[in-house]
C-alpha cells in the first residue's frame, strides 16, 4: 500500500509540474507579446498636409491604418479614416495624371485642407515559394495643386519570402515605405 500510495503520490506530483511548466510557458508567451502605444500631440499651428487616401487592393484598410501610425511615430500628422473616406471613396482614380484626377485632387485638397494626398495599393501576393502571402505595397505622394506625383515608393519582394505571416509583413512594410519616404527627404514636403 505503501508503494502504490507514493506511486500515485509521484504521479500526481509530476502532472503537476508539468501544468505549472505549460502555464508558466503561456504566461511568458503572452508577456512577450508587443504592445506598442503613440501620443499624437495636438499640434492646432502645424495643421496636417497630408491625407493618406484610401488604398486599393485587399490590405488597404489595414495598411492605411499601419501607414498613418509609422507617421504618427515620426511626429508627421497625417488626415486618414472616415474624413477622407467620405470624400475620397475607394474607387477615385486620382493617380492616372488625366486632367479630370488632377481636379479631383484640387478638390480633395480643398476639401480635407491638405497639399498632398498619398495614394496607392496594397495588396497580398503569392507563389510557389511562399509560406505565407506576401505584402505589396506601391505607393505615391501627389502634389494636390498641381497632380505631379512627388515621390514614389513600393515595397515587397517577389522572390524572397521571409514573412512570418501576412500580418507582420504589412506591419514591416509600413515601417519600411515610410522610413523610405523619410530617408528621400519627402516627409520635408509634409512636414
Amino acid at each position: 500500500m505503501c508503494l502504490c500510495g507514493h506511486a500515485a503520490r509521484a504521479g500526481k506530483n509530476s502532472s503537476m509540474k508539468h501544468l505549472l511548466v505549460a502555464v508558466s510557458l503561456l504566461l511568458g508567451v503572452s508577456a512577450c507579446a508587443p504592445t506598442r502605444s503613440i501620443v499624437i500631440p495636438e499640434r492646432p499651428d502645424t495643421p496636417a498636409k497630408l491625407a493618406i487616401a484610401p488604398l486599393k487592393g485587399d490590405l488597404g484598410p489595414q495598411a492605411i491604418d499601419a501607414i498613418a501610425e509609422q507617421f504618427a511615430a515620426r511626429g508627421i500628422p497625417a488626415r486618414q479614416g472616415p474624413s477622407v473616406i467620405s470624400l475620397i471613396g475607394y474607387e477615385a482614380n486620382i493617380t492616372d495624371g488625366s486632367p479630370a484626377s488632377a481636379g479631383l485632387l484640387r478638390k480633395y485638397g480643398d476639401g480635407l485642407g491638405v497639399d498632398f494626398v498619398l495614394a496607392g495599393t496594397a495588396e497580398t501576393v503569392g507563389g510557389p515559394l511562399y509560406a505565407f502571402d506576401r505584402v505589396k505595397m506601391n505607393l505615391r505622394l501627389i502634389d494636390v495643386r498641381t497632380g505631379e506625383t512627388r515621390w514614389i515608393g513600393s515595397y515587397g519582394d517577389t522572390v524572397w519570402a521571409a514573412a512570418l505571416n501576412t500580418k507582420t509583413d504589412l506591419a514591416r512594410a509600413a515601417e519600411h515605405i515610410v522610413q523610405a519616404f523619410d530617408d528621400s527627404g519627402a516627409d520635408d514636403l509634409v512636414r
